[in-house]
């Protein structure tokens, strides 16, 4: 298939002249068979263009480094202060997505949404974030007791709602006993004050005095069984006369060495008593040794 059609045409004997082979040249124009009318044309000036469309990806170069392929300059011109997404869910163009001063991107599914950070946390355009009073529950005053929500407490809710004082009363490790007989006492632990610098409280013969208020009490103690058989004993931890949790060690059945330890919580317009009481339920010479034995008091209020 011709791809010229000539500007002049010979006919058999005919004189060749310098005029007929310049117009042979310079009047030809490309056939048809010059173009695939897929990827080229001829124009309506007789020139061979690229048609719309006509190139495919194939036909690109694939970028190797920075200067190769499709080139930033040859994308097309953005307005200021945006950025290429595809700002939807789905396959589709890319689109110029506007961000502002000190805002970012977030993915909401269905595209990006730019805004900055707010309420209780912001951003400067330098990625500095502030957090300011985190809301309601504990940066108030008070906590609700049915806001269990995480929470960052501020420097001041920290400081209107710490504990008021904490004392600690302690003893060496020993033993109470020997001691016989059926429900008697074989008295407290012997713990004396360790630390207590608010002076919440006093102690006397292991017994714990303290204040009007409300408290938090922790027991702690390993205690050891030592008597004859059928011998039995408790171990009591005591708020005044109320036991407020205890344990029972002896022979046949029963432990010979247990630990005691819990909290409780307690509030009084007057003073409040706390120990850790030993009572022998039966039995001869029996002892009750005892270890780490301690009370914790955190005065809440």
């Amino acid at each position: 298939m011709a791809i010229l059609s000539k500007g002049k045409d010979f006919d058999t004997g005919e004189q060749v002249t310098a005029l007929k082979l310049d117009n042979l040249v310079d009047n030809a124009t490309f056939a048809s068979g010059a173009v695939d009318n897929s990827t080229t044309q001829i124009n309506g000036s007789g020139q061979l263009i690229v048609k719309d469309s006509g190139i495919s990806t194939d036909k690109l170069a694939t970028s190797t480094n920075e200067t190769t392929g499709v080139t930033f300059n040859k994308l097309q011109q953005v307005a200021a202060n945006t950025v290429l997404v595809r700002d939807a869910n789905s396959t589709g163009a890319v689109s110029a997505k506007a961000v502002t001063d000190t805002q970012i991107l977030i993915g909401d599914g269905t595209g990006f949404t730019a805004a900055a950070l707010s309420g209780d946390a912001t951003m400067t355009n330098a990625g500095v974030v502030s957090v300011g009073s985190v809301a309601s529950g504990a940066t108030g005053s008070t906590a609700s007791t049915s806001d269990d929500s995480t929470k960052l407490a501020t420097t001041a809710y920290v400081q209107a709602n710490k504990p008021s004082s904490i004392a600690v009363y302690t003893v060496a490790d020993g033993s109470l006993g020997p001691n016989s007989g059926t429900d008697v006492s074989m008295g407290n632990i012997p713990l004396t004050e360790s630390s207590d610098p608010d002076n919440i409280g006093s102690v006397s013969g292991g017994e714990i005095t303290l204040g009007a208020g409300t408290y938090s009490i922790s027991y702690f103690g390993f205690y050891t069984f030592g008597g004859s058989t059928a011998t039995r004993c408790q171990v009591r931890n005591k708020i005044g006369s109320s036991i407020i949790h205890q344990v029972e060690l002896g022979s046949g059945s029963n432990s010979l060495t247990e630990p005691l330890s819990g909290t409780t919580y307690q509030t009084s317009g007057s003073n409040i008593t706390a120990s850790i009481q030993v009572q022998l339920l039966s039995g001869t010479n029996t002892t009750l040794g005892y270890e780490n034995a301690r009370i914790e008091v955190i005065k809440l209020g």
